[in-house]
């Protein structure tokens, strides 16, 4: 069943914009597995990635025409995360032995393209065929081709988001506010980046304020302009927001405050998750935005 939770956010003329949350089903075929993470490649191209005693995982893929999932691999134990770019390109991170394992899914079978030793894996974002920026040991390393570099010399983060082109955010924690003797405020220790191409340094972006920073739960990106967020209301969650990089415009996304995880595309395609791993009665969404012209008087709406 799919349902809708409504959110009128304006009129233009006669039309009046409705975006909402729209609930879809949750993989039914998940037998003791948790949804971890999400990734897109466009509307029609979805995949969740399950996981269960953090060592064993499922992939399991969207089906819009028949609304349902389909499991399609169990053959990658200890993933941690995945992404999608613009290709319908599937990548995951997998920890092996102290390792972490870059992999590409080839619609059938996963196949290694790089390992890096001796890592902790963090995040994992895709921006081309074989250009994927990935946070290992909280910084953030980028791989085109068949070479890794460091982007930047900041550590601390913990979710990368990858948009059009090279576009790059990331979420990081503040080690030098937490430590400062002074100021030292560990709930206002997070903050929001993103990369600079020309200067090749990570730069602070103000999107939010530092009450609301400490409270980011994730981020996506969607094309070049604009972060979705995630900022915690309560102990079940938190609400939804959008921001664009070129107005600095911040603007909240539906009514629901439970939400856990977000991910994007670039073509406008944007996902939510309730819930932690591992809590029961975890719902999955889809944000919505249609216009619809309200019925006349004497007509029925």
């Amino acid at each position: 069943m799919i349902r809708k939770i409504a959110f009128i956010a304006g009129v233009v003329s006669s039309t009046v914009l409705v975006a909402q949350w729209q609930e879809l089903p949750v993989p039914t075929t998940i037998k003791g597995f948790s949804i971890k993470s999400l990734a897109i490649g466009n509307q029609h191209v979805i995949w969740a990635l399950g996981i269960k005693n953090q060592q064993e995982s499922a992939l399991f893929s969207w089906h819009e025409a028949g609304s349902s999932w389909q499991e399609i691999s169990k053959k990658l134990p200890y993933v941690e995360a995945i992404a999608a770019n613009n290709n319908n390109i599937l990548f995951a991170l997998q920890k092996t032995n102290g390792a972490a394992s870059l992999q590409a899914w080839n619609g059938s079978s996963w196949q290694e393209m790089y390992r890096i030793e001796h890592a902790r894996i963090g995040s994992l974002a895709a921006l081309g065929k074989n250009k994927i920026c990935a946070v290992i040991n909280e910084k953030a390393y980028m791989l085109n081709g068949e070479s890794w570099h460091q982007l930047g010399t900041i550590e601390g983060l913990r979710e990368v988001a990858a948009g059009g082109g090279n576009t790059l955010f990331a979420r990081r924690f503040n080690f030098e506010a937490a430590l400062n003797p002074v100021t030292a405020v560990p709930a206002h220790s997070l903050e929001l980046l993103r990369w600079e191409n020309v200067t090749k340094t990570w730069q602070k972006q103000n999107v939010v304020s530092e009450e609301k920073e400490k409270g980011i739960m994730s981020i996506a990106a969607q094309g070049d302009t604009t972060l979705w967020l995630i900022i915690r209301e309560g102990a079940m969650g938190g609400k939804a927001y959008s921001w664009n990089h070129e107005n600095q415009k911040l603007e909240q996304r539906g009514v629901n405050s439970d939400l856990y995880l977000v991910a994007a595309s670039n073509d406008g395609t944007v996902w939510a998750l309730s819930g932690s791993p591992g809590q029961p009665g975890r719902k999955l969404y889809r944000w919505v935005e249609e216009k619809s012209v309200p019925a006349q008087k004497g007509q029925e709406s």
